[in-house]
């Protein structure tokens, strides 16, 4: 987990087995992780760290540095000290853990899909708008509406033929 235009960013196990995402966005953020939340000015102070392309640089050295001081602390404690010190985090959920996580039971934010290979559970859109249902349809098989789609942009059954014979459009679902 990063980003390619900002570091540190990214997620650092924790003393008690759980995983954290801790990362800046900006030159400030990075002063306060160094100083306030790893206690290390001298991080804080070095010039290759100095602006987000330096950091980004060098990403391994910092996100050693991060991980190894929060294999050091447990969960609640890394939080609380990033919260204290302004810098954005969040615990890693697993799948499972999302699909079970109790906010979004109880706004009850799932809804059951069809899939070609049975139904599953699907998030709905962030949006929540009074009186409207966002439409969550099936997952489509693979090539299910090949024939539907290139016929729309006017190809014909018999090119439709030759590029399922070349292996450019998926077969027919059967």
């Amino acid at each position: 987990m990063g980003s390619p235009a900002v570091a540190p960013y990214g997620a650092y196990r924790t003393a008690d087995g759980q995983t954290v995402v801790l990362g800046t966005t900006n030159d400030r953020e990075w002063q306060r992780l160094a100083r306030d939340l790893l206690g290390r000015p001298d991080l804080a102070d070095d010039e290759r760290f100095r602006t987000t392309s330096g950091r980004a640089e060098h990403r391994g050295f910092l996100d050693a540095e991060i991980a190894d001081w929060c294999a050091r602390h447990d969960l609640t404690q890394v939080q609380s000290d990033a919260d204290a010190a302004g810098i954005g985090n969040a615990r890693f959920n697993t799948p499972s853990e999302v699909i079970a996580h109790p906010h979004l039971m109880a706004r009850d934010r799932w809804r059951r899909i069809d899939t070609p290979h049975g139904q599953v559970p699907a998030l709905l859109p962030p949006p929540v708008i009074a009186g409207y249902e966002p439409p969550m349809g099936g997952i489509p098989a693979l090539g299910q509406h090949t024939d539907a789609l290139l016929t729309e942009l006017g190809v014909t059954e018999d090119d439709i033929a030759v590029l399922r014979a070349q292996g450019a459009a998926a077969p027919t679902p059967g």
